[in-house]
Protein backbone atom coordinates (compact mmCIF):
# COMPACT_ATOMS: atom_id res chain seq x y z
CA UNK A 1 0.00 0.00 0.00
CA UNK A 2 2.96 2.03 1.02
CA UNK A 3 4.51 1.65 -2.39
CA UNK A 4 1.22 2.46 -3.96
CA UNK A 5 0.88 5.55 -2.76
CA UNK A 6 4.12 6.69 -3.99
CA UNK A 7 3.26 6.01 -7.51
CA UNK A 8 1.62 9.55 -8.23
CA UNK A 9 4.84 11.19 -7.20
CA UNK A 10 6.92 9.12 -10.06
CA UNK A 11 4.44 9.87 -12.58
CA UNK A 12 5.20 13.48 -11.66
CA UNK A 13 8.98 13.13 -12.04
CA UNK A 14 8.57 11.14 -15.49
CA UNK A 15 5.99 14.08 -16.43
CA UNK A 16 8.28 16.56 -15.76
CA UNK A 17 11.06 14.85 -17.10
CA UNK A 18 9.18 13.77 -20.22
CA UNK A 19 8.28 17.65 -20.69
CA UNK A 20 11.76 18.87 -20.28
CA UNK A 21 12.59 16.24 -23.61
CA UNK A 22 9.47 17.48 -25.18
CA UNK A 23 10.41 20.95 -24.83
CA UNK A 24 13.89 20.32 -26.36
CA UNK A 25 12.73 18.70 -28.68
CA UNK A 26 10.35 21.95 -29.84
CA UNK A 27 12.71 24.41 -29.47
CA UNK A 28 14.88 22.44 -31.50
CA UNK A 29 12.38 21.62 -34.00
CA UNK A 30 11.54 25.62 -34.31
CA UNK A 31 15.02 26.56 -34.71
CA UNK A 32 15.40 23.93 -37.71
CA UNK A 33 12.10 25.12 -39.15
CA UNK A 34 13.48 28.76 -39.04
CA UNK A 35 16.77 27.69 -40.43
CA UNK A 36 15.39 25.91 -43.29
CA UNK A 37 12.85 29.05 -44.34
CA UNK A 38 16.09 31.19 -44.96
CA UNK A 39 19.09 30.83 -48.08
CA UNK A 40 22.66 30.12 -46.68
CA UNK A 41 23.42 30.73 -42.68
CA UNK A 42 21.40 33.14 -41.37
CA UNK A 43 23.48 34.74 -38.69
CA UNK A 44 25.57 35.62 -42.14
CA UNK A 45 22.30 37.16 -43.82
CA UNK A 46 21.85 39.47 -40.47
CA UNK A 47 25.43 40.25 -41.21
CA UNK A 48 25.12 41.21 -44.49
CA UNK A 49 22.05 43.55 -43.40
CA UNK A 50 23.69 45.40 -40.81
CA UNK A 51 26.70 46.48 -43.04
CA UNK A 52 23.99 47.96 -45.32
CA UNK A 53 22.07 49.13 -42.60
CA UNK A 54 25.88 50.79 -41.47
CA UNK A 55 26.58 52.27 -45.29
CA UNK A 56 23.20 53.97 -45.35
CA UNK A 57 23.50 55.49 -41.56
CA UNK A 58 27.04 56.48 -42.71
CA UNK A 59 25.55 58.21 -46.01
CA UNK A 60 23.43 60.10 -43.80
CA UNK A 61 26.58 61.67 -42.05
CA UNK A 62 28.13 62.42 -45.84
CA UNK A 63 27.41 66.56 -47.17
CA UNK A 64 28.49 65.76 -50.57
CA UNK A 65 25.00 64.44 -52.46
CA UNK A 66 26.96 62.27 -55.05
CA UNK A 67 28.42 60.06 -52.40
CA UNK A 68 25.69 59.81 -50.42
CA UNK A 69 23.49 58.79 -52.95
CA UNK A 70 26.20 56.19 -53.30
CA UNK A 71 25.68 54.83 -49.92
CA UNK A 72 22.37 54.72 -49.80
CA UNK A 73 22.12 52.60 -53.29
CA UNK A 74 24.74 50.24 -51.82
CA UNK A 75 23.69 50.07 -48.25
CA UNK A 76 20.02 49.69 -49.65
CA UNK A 77 21.40 46.31 -52.09
CA UNK A 78 23.04 44.74 -48.78
CA UNK A 79 19.82 45.09 -47.11
CA UNK A 80 17.61 43.45 -49.83
CA UNK A 81 20.05 40.66 -50.36
CA UNK A 82 19.67 40.28 -46.33
CA UNK A 83 15.77 40.45 -46.67
CA UNK A 84 15.85 37.89 -50.42
CA UNK A 85 18.43 35.54 -48.19
CA UNK A 86 16.36 35.66 -45.25
CA UNK A 87 12.65 35.05 -47.25
CA UNK A 88 11.12 38.06 -45.71
CA UNK A 89 8.38 39.15 -47.84
CA UNK A 90 7.48 42.19 -46.32
CA UNK A 91 10.94 43.57 -46.06
CA UNK A 92 11.96 42.57 -49.65
CA UNK A 93 9.36 44.07 -51.34
CA UNK A 94 9.63 47.69 -48.92
CA UNK A 95 13.42 47.56 -49.85
CA UNK A 96 12.66 46.74 -53.73
CA UNK A 97 10.42 50.35 -53.51
CA UNK A 98 13.29 52.22 -51.57
CA UNK A 99 16.20 50.72 -53.52
CA UNK A 100 14.40 51.67 -56.90
CA UNK A 101 14.61 55.41 -55.95
CA UNK A 102 17.73 55.31 -54.60
CA UNK A 103 19.01 54.28 -58.39
CA UNK A 104 17.04 56.12 -59.99
CA UNK A 105 18.44 59.28 -58.56
CA UNK A 106 21.49 58.78 -61.03
CA UNK A 107 19.45 58.88 -63.94
CA UNK A 108 19.37 61.95 -66.33
CA UNK A 109 15.69 62.55 -66.08
CA UNK A 110 13.55 64.81 -64.88
CA UNK A 111 12.58 64.91 -60.95
CA UNK A 112 8.82 64.27 -61.68
CA UNK A 113 9.75 60.24 -63.30
CA UNK A 114 12.39 60.31 -60.35
CA UNK A 115 9.54 60.19 -57.65
CA UNK A 116 6.58 58.74 -60.16
CA UNK A 117 8.75 54.97 -59.66
CA UNK A 118 8.93 54.64 -56.08
CA UNK A 119 4.98 56.09 -55.43
CA UNK A 120 3.95 53.67 -58.32
CA UNK A 121 6.20 50.79 -56.99
CA UNK A 122 4.43 50.96 -53.66
CA UNK A 123 1.11 51.63 -54.58
CA UNK A 124 1.43 48.11 -56.25
CA UNK A 125 2.46 46.55 -53.10
CA UNK A 126 0.14 47.52 -51.34
CA UNK A 127 -2.61 46.50 -54.21
CA UNK A 128 -0.63 43.02 -53.56
CA UNK A 129 -1.22 42.76 -49.86
CA UNK A 130 -4.40 43.84 -50.40
CA UNK A 131 -5.18 40.59 -52.61
CA UNK A 132 -3.15 37.91 -50.63
CA UNK A 133 -5.44 39.42 -47.66
CA UNK A 134 -2.45 40.55 -45.34
CA UNK A 135 -3.76 43.97 -45.49
CA UNK A 136 -6.21 43.29 -42.49
CA UNK A 137 -3.09 43.15 -40.12
CA UNK A 138 -2.80 46.29 -38.91
CA UNK A 139 0.42 46.09 -38.23
CA UNK A 140 0.95 45.45 -41.99
CA UNK A 141 -1.37 48.66 -42.66
CA UNK A 142 1.53 50.70 -40.74
CA UNK A 143 4.45 49.60 -42.64
CA UNK A 144 2.61 49.97 -45.97
CA UNK A 145 1.69 53.73 -44.46
CA UNK A 146 5.04 54.32 -43.75
CA UNK A 147 6.44 53.05 -47.19
CA UNK A 148 4.23 55.75 -48.76
CA UNK A 149 5.29 58.57 -46.35
CA UNK A 150 9.34 57.97 -48.44
CA UNK A 151 7.64 57.21 -51.24
CA UNK A 152 6.06 60.16 -51.10
CA UNK A 153 8.76 62.10 -49.37
CA UNK A 154 10.91 61.66 -52.58
CA UNK A 155 8.07 63.91 -54.34
CA UNK A 156 8.01 66.81 -52.15
CA UNK A 157 11.55 66.17 -50.05
CA UNK A 158 9.75 67.53 -46.72
CA UNK A 159 11.45 65.91 -43.84
CA UNK A 160 8.20 65.92 -41.93
CA UNK A 161 6.79 63.13 -44.46
CA UNK A 162 10.19 61.32 -44.00
CA UNK A 163 9.66 62.18 -40.33
CA UNK A 164 6.15 60.14 -40.36
CA UNK A 165 7.51 57.28 -43.06
CA UNK A 166 10.41 56.55 -40.70
CA UNK A 167 8.40 56.63 -37.69
CA UNK A 168 6.01 54.15 -39.04
CA UNK A 169 8.22 51.65 -40.28
CA UNK A 170 10.53 52.11 -36.88
CA UNK A 171 7.33 50.92 -34.89
CA UNK A 172 6.80 48.32 -38.06
CA UNK A 173 10.11 46.82 -37.82
CA UNK A 174 10.51 46.65 -33.83
CA UNK A 175 7.06 44.86 -33.90
CA UNK A 176 8.49 42.63 -36.23
CA UNK A 177 11.87 41.97 -34.00
CA UNK A 178 9.39 41.47 -31.32
CA UNK A 179 7.69 38.70 -33.06
CA UNK A 180 10.97 36.88 -33.36
CA UNK A 181 11.98 38.15 -37.29
CA UNK A 182 15.53 39.12 -36.45
CA UNK A 183 15.96 41.49 -39.54
CA UNK A 184 13.45 43.37 -38.05
CA UNK A 185 15.72 44.58 -35.51
CA UNK A 186 18.53 46.20 -38.48
CA UNK A 187 15.87 47.70 -40.01
CA UNK A 188 14.05 49.30 -36.80
CA UNK A 189 17.61 50.90 -35.81
CA UNK A 190 17.90 52.16 -39.41
CA UNK A 191 14.64 53.82 -39.38
CA UNK A 192 15.10 55.29 -35.89
CA UNK A 193 17.85 57.25 -37.17
CA UNK A 194 16.01 58.18 -39.85
CA UNK A 195 12.97 59.23 -37.79
CA UNK A 196 15.53 61.25 -35.41
CA UNK A 197 17.35 63.18 -38.18
CA UNK A 198 14.39 63.85 -40.02
CA UNK A 199 12.71 65.22 -36.55
CA UNK A 200 15.17 67.37 -36.03
CA UNK A 201 15.06 68.83 -39.63
CA UNK A 202 11.25 69.64 -39.31
CA UNK A 203 11.90 70.96 -35.73
CA UNK A 204 14.05 73.54 -37.57
CA UNK A 205 11.73 74.46 -40.12
CA UNK A 206 9.19 74.84 -37.75
CA UNK A 207 10.51 76.64 -34.45
CA UNK A 208 13.67 77.89 -35.30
Amino acid sequence: LNSHKKLPNSFKRIKHINGGILSVNLGHAMSSKIQSHTLGNHSINIVIGVIGMLIIIMGTLITSLPTQKLCYLFGGLFLLLSSLLERQLFFTLFQIVISSGALIAFAPIPAFYKTLLPISLSILVIVYFIKQGKFKDPLNRLGCLGLVFLAIGYAVTHPLIYFLGALCLTIFSFTAFKQGIRLGLVWGILNAVFSITAGIATYKIFFL
